[in-house]
């Protein structure tokens, strides 16, 4: 946690970081979208249906 308290001036909570981590996955699957929608559609389209 020292180089989070050198970086922002005071030590980061387990909620903060956690606030940190999922507004950065968030910003990655907005930017890839499209990628992670064509990426599912090929999964369904190779699961055999029953």
């Amino acid at each position: 946690m020292y180089n989070y308290q050198l970086l922002f001036g005071h030590e980061l909570t387990a909620l903060s970081c956690a606030g940190a981590a999922l507004t950065l996955s968030g910003m990655i699957i907005y930017q890839n979208s499209e990628i992670i929608v064509a990426y599912i559609d090929t999964r369904r389209a190779r699961t055999p249906t029953a």
